[in-house]
């Protein structure tokens, strides 16, 4: 170590300390000839950073603010520019073989996924900074061992690591994730852009394989548009690649039931054998699902009556643990099938929301299910297609109909505009018990004043050896348990 470099020791040379105009510290990147300095932090597992462009010599910020993602991923793996690239251009040649005018598949798709300003490996003297994988990796467990997988071959006991490539990314949108949406006409309208989103990767037969919350980016405009990002590409892959035998990839509480459970859940309605079981574009659209029913199970309007509410509030955080927060639970089952047992949770939702006007339209959005259902059956009625692997097949692309996702983008559409009249807030069941707080602290205080004297009065009495009612006591005895000074 003595005489190892500053990178040989950890330093990154791309990236030095400075100070903004504020006097806080910040680090400035410097990519290919560009330097960006950061603003803030947006999250930290992987970094990303709210960065500006600088100029060249004077240093000064110019343009808009945009977003840096610092990140490894592995070696030989496709960046989310190359994946981006691929989508786009299945998509312009679907327009060539269908005579459409040359891009307009590609250039409408575009507006549903990140504008990527520069994506490449950091250099460190010229060479890729790469982190080698480990020799033994025996010891490790392997995530998708958590997984009863019953009819895909299982991952090899013991995972396959490769070497890391460092990467930087440069977004030209800062946004929000879903998570941090705080209108309900605002999520309605991102589900609904979200579905169409998903269904120009179904045109492009592409899969994502990781739909979530945080995955999924709502940017505001300067002129004020909204706009639905699908980003994080780095598991997607075509639906007709080989079978990925690497183990599950997901978000837990936002993956397909089918997915979490490796097996088909309608096929047992159709008087068939097994069919080999796959990701497939249902299990994208099923995420993007719970997405809704983590929002409406998570958060409540902020008009609500916290006295008249508690009671329901409390019966749909526990039906949220069951669906988001249990590994294949019953109710998580229930839910994608429609079954009756999955009434309880709708019925405490409903019973929460129905307190506020267009509650019920809110609650409506659980109905996206029954057209999930729908389509999981028809496409799991239909003859799967041989890929030329014994054992292996696959549902037909064209099985997944282009209806159910303008049934799903229209009904999100709907209660988007019936929403955006009333304008309700979300705030999260914690949030909305301490706004409630200084109010029920309020009254507490003026309920409790007799108390608090009769408190005082019993600890006067133990120190004056006497009982709290008036009358004399032994020292010695148990009433009080207190010495004489």
């Amino acid at each position: 170590m003595t005489f190892a470099s500053r990178s040989e020791l950890g330093y990154d040379p791309t990236v030095t300390r400075a100070h903004d105009a504020s006097g806080r510290l910040q680090y400035q990147f410097h990519i290919g000839d560009k330097i960006y300095q950061t603003n803030d932090i947006i999250y930290k597992a992987p970094r990303v950073w709210a960065v500006t462009e600088l100029h060249a010599v004077t240093k000064a910020p110019i343009g808009e603010t945009m977003v840096l993602k610092d990140f490894w991923h592995d070696a030989g793996a496709k960046s989310e520019l190359e994946i981006q690239t691929e989508i786009f251009d299945a998509l312009r040649k679907l327009d060539e073989d269908g005579g459409h005018p040359a891009g307009s598949l590609a250039e409408d798709a575009r507006k549903f996924f990140l504008h990527i300003v520069s994506d490449a490996p950091v250099q460190v003297n010229g060479v890729d900074d790469a982190a080698p994988a480990p020799d033994n990796c025996s010891t490790l467990i392997h995530y998708a061992a958590a997984f009863e997988v019953h009819d895909m071959p299982q991952p090899p006991s013991t995972p396959h690591h490769t070497t890391k490539i460092h990467q930087r990314i440069i977004f030209a949108e800062e946004c929000q994730s879903m998570y941090d949406l705080s209108k309900y006409s605002d999520v309605a309208l991102a589900m609904a852009q979200l579905i169409q989103g998903l269904y120009f990767m179904r045109l492009a037969k592409y899969l994502h394989h990781d739909i979530s919350p945080g995955n999924c980016l709502f940017h505001v405009a300067p002129d004020g548009r909204r706009q639905l990002k699908i980003s994080d590409l780095e598991f997607a892959q075509p639906y007709d690649a080989p079978f990925n035998e690497t183990g599950v990839t997901g978000t837990p509480g936002f993956m397909a039931v089918e997915y979490e459970h490796g097996r088909h859940l309608f096929t047992r309605y159709i008087q068939r054998p097994k069919v080999f079981f796959r990701y497939n574009f249902a299990h994208d659209l099923e995420a993007a699902l719970w997405i809704y029913v983590w929002f409406i199970f998570t958060k409540v309007p902020d008009c609500l009556d916290s006295k008249a509410s508690a009671q329901c509030r409390s019966d749909v955080q526990c039906c949220r643990d069951e669906l988001l927060e249990v590994e294949k639970s019953l109710e998580r089952s229930a839910f994608v099938r429609g079954d009756i047992t999955s009434q309880e949770s709708a019925e405490a939702v409903s019973a929460l929301y129905n307190k506020v006007p267009e509650g019920a339209c809110i609650v409506s959005g659980l109905k996206s299910f029954d057209v999930l259902a729908l389509l999981y059956k028809s496409v799991e009625a239909t003859e799967p297609l041989d890929v030329g692997v014994p054992g292996m097949t696959r549902w037909d692309p064209k099985s997944f109909y282009h209806r159910h996702y303008t049934f799903l983008q229209e009904q999100f559409m709907d209660i988007h505009h019936r929403l955006a009249k009333v304008g309700y807030r979300a705030i999260s069941h914690r949030a909305f018990e301490r706004a409630a707080a200084p109010r029920v602290e309020k009254r507490g205080r003026e309920d409790s004043e007799d108390e608090e004297e009769e408190e005082e009065r019993e600890v006067a009495a133990k120190k004056l050896c006497v009982r709290p009612d008036g009358g004399e006591t032994d020292v010695q005895s148990p009433a009080t348990g207190v010495q004489p000074d």
